[in-house]
């Protein structure tokens, strides 16, 4: 949990964060570096060793996640070689990522396969994304149009959400912070066991703050009112084994995002106020031992 701290204290955090951000980038944990026998699924559409991927892909753990002190995905990004970002005002507001220069509506984003964007900003929108709710991010640079189309041309950012196993677990996070933020999520993962094992995984959260002025005293337009934001989320996922190497399952992501934002114009309120949705009903089946079917049915829905 985070607390309002003095001038001073603010001071020493950032110095001890960034001591710590160096030691993390000259000697990373064991644990955050992808091995040989790492796999990965959206170079190639399949289970593969990231060893054996010809394509350049990147894999984030949920571990690296947690240490990183990340407030939304985009931070998370922004970190990695050849990703940079743009945002229009304070957190909250429309993000565009870009892969090796392309433009931001030039690389796919997936959540567990299903295709995540925004049809108002034409990119995803990277706050509708709990990080508590992530198992990995896999990145894949260069293009990629003959597996997910023409607008695969930067790359693909997969996120994959958590999944049920072993016995049944309750996650929670609670935080205050600066500008009168305030941060809660809760979860819960577990499998039922047994040959016809049910696992799912839930989690609900919420983010409020009252944000701050991106604009400049004194600059043309200039608007001293503070620009905040307010998140709300839900997501899940049910799976349920038929037999060894064949399931069927259902999940879903909803998020409600409003935020503030400055424009040229003073004393205007400028706001953005978005729903998005994403569900899918699947099934995987293992035919032969290099035969792997999915069927899928999913819908992504928008609305500003």
């Amino acid at each position: 949990m985070n607390f309002p701290v003095t001038r001073q204290a603010a001071a020493v955090s950032l110095a001890l964060a960034i001591i710590s951000s160096t030691a993390y980038a000259d000697a990373p944990a064991p644990d955050a570096i992808p091995t040989a026998d790492t796999v990965v699924v959206t170079a190639t559409r399949s289970a593969q060793r990231i060893g054996d991927v010809i394509a350049d892909t990147t894999v984030i753990g949920a571990e690296e996640i947690a240490r990183s002190g990340a407030g939304s995905v985009a931070d998370i990004l922004q970190r990695q070689r050849g990703i940079e970002i743009s945002r229009n005002g304070p957190a909250g507001t429309s993000t565009s990522v870009f892969i090796r220069g392309a433009n931001a509506n030039q690389s796919v984003v997936l959540v567990d396969g299903v295709r995540f964007g925004s049809a108002t900003t034409g990119t995803a929108s990277w706050n509708a994304i709990p990080l508590g709710a992530i198992d990995r991010i896999e990145i894949v640079y260069g293009p990629l149009s003959t597996l997910y189309g023409a607008d695969a041309i930067g790359g693909v950012i997969q996120i994959f959400t958590r999944k049920g196993e072993g016995a049944p677990v309750v996650t929670g996070s609670v935080g205050v912070g600066s500008n009168a933020t305030r941060q809660a999520d809760a979860g819960i993962y577990g499998s039922s066991g047994g040959p016809n094992a049910i696992s799912y995984a839930f989690g609900a959260g919420y983010e409020d703050s009252d944000g701050y002025s991106s604009t400049r005293p004194g600059a043309s337009g200039y608007n001293p009112d503070e620009d905040g934001y307010r998140r709300r989320n839900a997501n899940g996922r049910v799976t349920m084994a038929l037999a060894p190497g064949h399931e069927i399952g259902a999940q879903f992501l909803a998020s409600r995002l409003f935020s503030r934002y400055d424009s040229g114009t003073a004393n205007y309120d400028v706001h953005s106020d978005n729903d998005l949705n994403t569900a899918a009903v699947f099934m995987r089946n293992q035919i032969l031992p290099n035969w792997h079917s999915t069927l899928q049915y999913a819908r992504s829905e928008d609305k500003s």
